[in-house]
């Protein structure tokens, strides 16, 4: 049995000027703790305390502490860090209302993932979506899941074995096949708050990860079309390089080749859009306990729902391309076995067989190819490795 050490992930907090030290810094030295403390004792009348502060995790936009009660029930409290704007471009006031409506979606989709599905996600137990609050930022109390991200949990095994790797994808395949089978939506947007209990969840614009607004869509065409002129006018407003224009421009050429008829209307799957190892939490026995951070997550087109979104083989150290061919193959074996498991019975019909099919045929044909390279509109500009594969594809004859 072959043991395998995987690449380590980056950390967030090692990064230069990093702004989560800042946060953390600040927290203790003007009496947050004590505030975040009384919020949490008076939601479950039950007094607490900030425990495992060598534990606290600092991501991108969060910083997460833990509590525990006097009876042994712990909570994981996530705060928005209002050091880290999502775009320098916006003032303070557009800022926090955009950082705002994008939380209060995250909750709707929780919500929405809860009621829909069985994958594993955080129950919020107490909120507050503003930053005119006690704390000065918006914040979610959530249980606190007994589990570590999937890297941790190589490092402490001291790798991980062929079996465990299937283990871990067969348990995403059904993820995300929930996802795409449950969670679909007439249009491309994000969730919003319910207006009435148990009404449906209206969608609306989509706010992502830079603050960008685009939407909603009533097409797939619409959808790429839009963004890829959105990517374009923002280099050009941004004056950067000819290399990085011409990038852009790659888009606008990109965005007509990635119609298809068969989907073009929806209805639409729900997707995280950062769905990576770091956000998938696992036990000592390779069990996912927890799918975390819905942040910026929405509806999206066929073409860009990544049924693999990651394939932990890839990640082997030194690369092992045959190993990771290989666990790519069995995935997909996985997930269109899914159609038929008796766990979903109560999807196994037309439409589900056919959005499989879909998925399978998307990851192959050269529009699904193409719609997952445009997937990088998540970043301030086209990647330069994205751009090059993107030309590649378009050069090629059909």
């Amino acid at each position: 049995m072959t043991l395998y050490t995987l690449k380590s992930p980056s950390r967030f907090q090692d990064l230069p000027g990093d702004p989560g030290r800042r946060f953390i810094e600040e927290f203790f030295t003007h009496g947050k703790k004590e505030i975040l403390e009384h919020i949490a004792s008076a939601i479950r009348r039950f007094p607490c305390t900030l425990i495992d502060t060598d534990k606290i995790s600092i991501g991108k936009r969060n910083v997460v502490f833990f509590l525990r009660f006097d009876d042994g029930v712990e909570w994981a409290a996530r705060l928005r860090n209002p050091f880290k704007q999502a775009n320098p471009a916006h003032d303070k006031e557009t800022s926090q209302r955009l950082e705002t409506l994008s939380i209060e979606s995250e909750i709707a989709t929780i919500a929405c993932i809860r009621e829909r599905t069985t994958i594993p996600v955080p129950e919020i137990l107490g909120h507050d979506c503003t930053f005119e609050n006690d704390l000065g930022c918006p914040y979610m109390l959530m249980n606190r899941i007994k589990g570590w991200p999937i890297p941790d949990v190589v490092q402490l095994a001291g790798g991980i074995t062929e079996a465990q790797i299937l283990k871990i994808h067969a348990q995403m395949a059904a993820v995300t096949w929930q996802l795409a089978l449950k969670c679909t939506f007439p249009v491309i947007g994000q969730l919003q708050a319910r207006k009435s209990e148990g009404g449906s969840f209206p969608l609306d614009q989509i706010i992502d990860r830079h603050a960008r607004q685009v939407g909603p869509f009533h097409s797939s065409t619409d959808y790429y079309a839009t963004r890829s002129e959105m990517i374009y006018l923002e280099a050009k407003r941004k004056d950067l390089d000819q290399t990085s224009l011409e990038s852009a421009q790659l888009h606008i050429r990109a965005s007509p080749l990635t119609f298809d008829q068969t989907v073009d209307k929806g209805p639409f799957p729900l997707q995280h859009p950062d769905l990576h190892r770091q956000n998938v939490l696992i036990d000592r026995d390779w069990n996912i306990v927890a799918i975390i951070d819905w942040s910026w997550c929405s509806t999206v087109p066929w073409q860009s729902f990544q049924p693999f979104p990651f394939n932990l083989a890839a990640y082997i150290e030194p690369p092992q391309q045959k190993l990771s061919q290989i666990h790519e193959r069995l995935f997909w074996e996985i997930f269109t076995s899914l159609d038929s498991d008796r766990e979903y019975d109560g999807l196994h019909d037309s439409h589900s067989s056919e959005a499989v099919l879909c998925l399978l045929r998307m990851s192959k044909s050269r529009a699904g190819r193409i719609a997952k390279l445009m997937n990088q509109y998540a970043y301030p500009i086209p990647r330069s490795k994205d751009a090059i594969q993107l030309k590649q594809i378009l050069d090629q004859r059909c």
